[in-house]
């Protein structure tokens, strides 16, 4: 086995909008990144334009993240658990997607201060956000959201 393989760990996801070849794909992250083991969420968000997947196909694809509505993850990822050990914020939510599907889930953030609503979290810079579902996880490219609608929420 080759150091780089050593070195990363896969998910498995599933890509929103579907697209042919991919079913199932894989995700490589660093299990000794910068900053310790890289999470999905921290990868989707950092300043690279493409993210490399391994199709269900067996090939490497170099894809664009902007193209990508939503990642989803049928086990739960270790950021997850991480993030619910700091006692996140937890709202139920609808999200729909500019390609009419929608998404149901727990969104799950931290924000500092006083402003812990939706718009707050939705507004912040970062790209990609987690929605907890019932069969795990789903990372949600907000550029690909026209709306959310919080199930429960006081201003």
């Amino acid at each position: 086995m080759n150091d780089l393989a050593q070195t990363m760990r896969e998910i498995q996801v599933e890509i929103l909008p579907m697209h042919p070849g991919f079913g199932t794909s894989k995700v490589y992250l660093h299990l000794n990144g910068a900053r310790g083991r890289e999470q999905l969420l921290e990868r989707l968000n950092d300043s690279d334009r493409f993210l490399p997947l391994k199709g269900g196909d067996g090939k490497m694809r170099l894809h664009a993240k902007a193209g990508i509505a939503a990642l989803n993850c049928r086990e739960v990822p270790d950021e997850v658990r991480e993030l619910m050990e700091l006692l996140p914020s937890t709202v139920p939510v609808r999200i729909r997607l500019r390609d009419g599907s929608e998404l149901e889930g727990n969104l799950v953030f931290v924000l500092p201060g006083a402003r812990h609503r939706v718009l707050d979290f939705l507004n912040t810079p970062e790209h990609f956000f987690l929605l907890a579902t019932k069969s795990g996880a789903t990372f949600v490219n907000k550029d690909w959201v026209d709306f959310a609608l919080p199930q429960m929420e006081t201003p």
